[in-house]
């Protein structure tokens, strides 16, 4: 609620509509498929250890990502996914990406180098604290597009 003054009179102006109509405008944006539409991806890399969990890394045109990563060890306890979204700039003499986190709000931003092996089977991230994040095998891959 907020109020709104008209004429030395303040009234209280319900929000709940607007609302209304912004979950519903979110909702058909998921439901189409929002920014991951095909044509709108530069490049998306894919890891599926196991037939019902996958991990994916979505670049879009308009120069945001969005990261479903799994927990370190998706047998314990079955913990769900996380969902990453941010903003990415690419350095391609270095090969380097550096992202920027906005969602969720207080994950710090980090650089990410990464390397992708010749079969598209490996990716590798460098992150600035000196961690890092490697999956391979069969299972990984990486598409980019054209």
């Amino acid at each position: 609620m907020k109020a709104v003054m008209n004429r030395n009179k303040f009234r209280v102006v319900s929000l709940a509509p607007v609302l209304l109509l912004v979950a519903a405008a979110g909702l058909y944006f998921v439901a189409s498929g929002g920014t991951n539409n095909i044509n709108n991806v530069v490049g998306k890399w894919v890891y599926q250890p196991t037939e019902d969990d996958e991990e994916q890394i979505v670049f879009v045109k308009d120069g945001t990502f969005v990261a479903v990563i799994l927990p370190d060890n998706i047998d314990v306890g079955r913990l769900p996914a996380r969902t990453i979204r941010g903003i990415y700039f690419v350095d391609r003499n270095k090969g380097e990406v550096t992202i920027n986190i906005t969602d969720p709000p207080g994950v710090p931003d980090s650089q990410m180098t990464w390397e992708v092996s010749v079969s598209g089977k490996t990716l590798i991230a460098t992150f600035k604290d000196g961690g890092h994040w490697k999956r391979n095998g069969t299972k990984a891959r990486y598409y980019k597009s054209q």
